[in-house]
């Protein structure tokens, strides 16, 4: 490994702070390319996730090259990346495995610590980082001879921990005192979401040609792991419904759908605005609700202002201990549906899938991938919905959510797990008959 900052240990997953906490923090790996997408370093969050693309390069050209062996890689026109690399990789590999002394070896990993430690002391954290980095590859020189055990694993890795965060907060500091000499990197600018409906909107002018269209909600993302593709469905099918109901927003069947890189939910014929709701408002005391001359009271107008009612439409009611209140019918005029999702899908249901690892990837928001895309169509409109750095659009090309499925199957993407699933089965079946 060549940094003890960023090191990390798979691909294509996240990866939870360990022993190594300090230095890497939340990780993924990306194929075929592969780059490091690292969310911590050295203990402080990256308000900017950095990346780091440097593995699986050849994969990439052998395939574009049509060769077989990273060997045959034509590194220009008269030399190949054998010819170049291999006796190299070689000899590396013979002194990282059978040659390298272990007692030489631990003495350098004691001196190289010994060194970085007096470096932060003396407040140059770039000559401490380089011994730092000494310090690790020393370590995978003495883990690739066999020559760490379990408790000195974790005791190395506590002391390169402890000092990538010395080595972090003093570069921070350093760079603070210095007036940040190479400039800051502003935050990402937040999303500007499609206009909503206005809120005075009547259900007429809402929609000219029907009272409900269809509605679907899309998040595309990197590649999923399978377990959280099917938590993640399980979840939106038991709370899409009682959310809508919530909502009062009317509506038919629900669908929650998903492919390793989106998740969908497809309601059909959700209503354009909500249904106007009733309730009754308790107010102060009956009591205290007028004057002496039988006027209202700063109180009772203070209630009804804030309830828009007028203080004449006001009624007396007592409740369980007898103790009379003023009572006011308030009415709630239903608001598009557009407004409402656009205000709840965000906090309401995306924040509150429940996921075995996240990351974070742009703003504060995070997820078990970084998302690339969100669609949110009702019926031809967007819903003006903002969530994990982006807002709401048509990304998978759809014009209106009645063309989403239609769009999928037309590109080969099936939608439905169940369906998937199926579609393996009798491929695997047919493919076993012909084989006999």
């Amino acid at each position: 490994m060549t940094c003890a900052l960023w090191r990390t240990t798979g691909r294509a997953q996240c990866w939870a702070p360990g022993a190594w906490a300090g230095r890497c923090g939340w990780t993924a790996w990306r194929s075929p390319s592969s780059p490091t997408s690292s969310r911590r370093a050295g203990g402080a969050t990256l308000e900017h996730p950095a990346v780091e693309i440097t593995y699986g390069m050849e994969r990439i050209m052998m395939s574009l090259q049509g060769v077989t062996n990273f060997k045959d890689i034509r590194y220009n026109e008269t030399l190949t990346y054998g010819e170049l690399f291999l006796q190299n990789e070689y000899e590396m590999s013979v002194y990282n495995m059978d040659e390298a002394d272990v007692a030489d070896q631990r003495a350098r990993f004691e001196l190289f610590e010994r060194e970085a430690r007096r470096l932060v002391a003396r407040r140059l954290p770039v000559p401490a980082y380089d011994h730092l980095l000494k310090l690790s590859h020393t370590f995978n020189i003495l883990d690739a001879r066999g020559a760490v055990g379990v408790t000195e694993r974790a005791n190395c890795f506590a002391v390169m921990r402890n000092l990538a965060r010395d080595i972090t907060g003093l570069w921070l500091s350093r760079r603070e005192e210095l007036g940040h000499p190479l400039g800051l990197v502003a935050p990402p600018a937040p999303p500007n979401p499609t206009p909503a409906p206005p809120s005075g909107t009547s259900r007429a002018e809402v929609s000219s040609e029907a009272a409900q269209h269809s509605f679907v909600l899309e998040i595309g993302t990197e590649e999923l792991p399978p377990e959280e593709v099917q938590s993640c469905v399980q979840q939106l099918r038991q709370r899409v419904g009682p959310l809508l109901q919530q909502l009062r927003l009317q509506h038919g069947t629900i669908r929650c759908e998903a492919t390793p890189r989106r998740l969908a939910v497809l309601v059909a014929d959700l209503a354009t605005a909500q249904t106007s709701a009733e309730s009754q408002v308790r107010g102060p005391p009956w009591k205290q609700a007028f004057t002496a001359s039988g006027q209202p009271s700063p109180a009772l107008l203070g209630f009804c202002k804030k309830n828009g009612v007028d203080p004449a439409e006001v009624t007396k009611a007592a409740d369980n201990k007898g103790v009379e209140y003023v009572y006011a019918c308030v009415k709630e005029v239903g608001r598009p549906a557009a407004q409402v999702l656009a205000e709840a899908l965000p906090g309401l249901l995306l924040d509150k899938l429940a996921l075995k690892k996240s990351m974070r990837w742009r703003g504060p928001a995070t997820f078990s991938r970084p998302v690339r895309w969100l669609l949110a169509l009702h019926g031809p409109s967007v819903v003006p919905l903002c969530w994990a750095g982006l807002a709401g659009g048509a990304a998978t090309r759809v014009h209106t959510a009645e063309a989403y499925l239609p769009s999928l199957a037309a590109a080969d993407i099936t939608l439905s797990c169940e369906e998937r699933q199926q579609q393996i089965w009798d491929a695997v079946s047919s493919a076993a008959r012909q084989a006999g």
